[in-house]
């Protein structure tokens, strides 16, 4: 997927790649509506708590004898029955902590992130920095990418103390870490804008290290390839005459490059590995059949030797 990069002035000045399997998944209702629950209740501090009738104070004395007064016997007048007395099935402390699995939780935000990328609620900007805290300068930036008056949620690559200050007074946006946002961040705010250098950032904590790309660049330094996938399917190159400039970059021992009119199959190499072991195991096999087989034979010949010098000696002694 790819999204437009705005200027600080609202110009366009290029175009960002966006991973498909980050920003343009199906949405999985299921899931985000699992994290915003869990999230919510977390948000309680459960330190809600009424007293029982031994916590109130006071009620320790007999409010009358217990006969002869015609009214209901009573013992405390701190009785739940009694105004001021203690509460029945109050409230409690307890925590409110739901529990879901990081798997789910990563799942959540990759389906709100493809979910304002579906709604085109997701806005790309340039790196920049603010020179001064000042909220009228933000402002300014907001109004050029049409964001002054939405609830946005701003994202940076890490925290920067200027653009935070200068945005807290502004209503409806709330200036982030792209890694330390949750899915209710994301589904509470209508409009997402991401600093190019905070695609990044949000792609690895949702990914790990599966989400750098293997790059390979040329000698003037643009890419040849964006990303190269190594897997068990068969990958073509058109590298040209740069081709010897990258085979030192591929993985060894992942793959092959076979040349053919300047096209480099990149085919796996599990089969000769296969193929080898199988050799070696019936080679293997021969060579030990044929020296037990040379070693019986010997083994033998010398027991025949053995018996017959035995039978000799035997027969001259008895002679």
């Amino acid at each position: 997927m790819k999204k437009t990069v705005y200027s600080i002035e609202g110009n366009e000045v290029g175009e960002i790649e966006l991973r498909d399997d980050v920003f343009a998944i199906e949405p999985n209702e299921s899931a985000m509506h699992n994290a915003v629950v869990a999230y919510l209740a977390h948000q309680r501090q459960g330190t809600h708590k009424t007293k029982v009738r031994s916590e109130v104070r006071g009620g320790g004395k007999k409010p009358w004898r217990q006969k002869g007064r015609g009214t209901a016997r009573a013992g405390s007048t701190r009785s739940p029955i009694w105004i001021g007395g203690g509460t029945i099935h109050g409230p409690q402390p307890h925590k409110y902590n739901i529990k879901i699995n990081r798997n789910l939780k990563r799942l959540a935000k990759k389906s709100a992130l493809s979910l304002r990328c579906i709604e085109d609620n997701v806005v790309v900007v340039e790196d920049f920095n603010l020179e001064e805290i000042k909220t009228s300068n933000m402002f300014k930036i907001l109004s050029n990418l049409n964001l002054n008056y939405e609830k946005t949620l701003f994202l940076l690559p890490e925290y920067n103390e200027n653009i935070y200050l200068s945005t807290r007074n502004i209503p409806g946006v709330i200036v982030q870490e792209a890694d330390k946002i949750s899915a209710y961040d994301i589904l509470n705010h209508k409009k997402l804008l991401l600093m190019k250098s905070a695609i990044n950032t949000v792609v690895i904590s949702l990914l790990g290290k599966a989400a750098e790309p293997v790059t390979i660049e040329d000698s003037i330094g643009t890419n040849l390839l964006d990303e190269v996938a190594f897997d068990t399917e068969i990958k073509y190159m058109d590298l040209s005459d740069n081709s010897s400039q990258f085979e030192d970059k591929i993985e060894e021992d992942e793959s092959l490059l076979v040349e053919e009119d300047n096209i480099l199959e990149v085919d796996n190499i599990h089969d000769d590995i296969e193929n080898n072991i199988e050799n070696n195991i019936e080679n293997n096999i021969e060579n030990n059949i044929e020296n037990n087989i040379e070693n019986n034979i010997e083994n033998n010949i010398e027991d025949v030797i053995d018996d017959n010098k035995e039978d000799d000696t035997e027969e001259k002694t008895i002679e």
